[in-house]
């Protein structure tokens, strides 16, 4: 849900500055123990800081935007 909540906001975002079917993309991998072999079940998750688009019109747009994680869980 997170993975899919930062993605789908990236789409957002980059709709807004005119980019049209931009694809984000992340890994997720699951550690079920910690460094003692207690029971420690998290996950970790690289996220790309932006999208991918199609290149129209031989033009690209790049935008950065810092976004605070309390704003992604609106």
């Amino acid at each position: 849900m997170y993975v899919r909540t930062v993605l789908g906001f990236l789409r957002h975002v980059a709709r807004q500055a005119g980019v049209v079917g931009g694809r984000g993309g992340a890994v997720a991998i699951v550690q079920r123990f910690g460094g003692a072999l207690n029971l420690n079940v998290h996950v970790h998750v690289l996220a790309m800081d932006g999208v991918f688009a199609p290149l129209r019109y031989g033009r690209t747009v790049k935008r950065r935007q810092t976004v605070e994680w309390w704003q992604l869980m609106r």
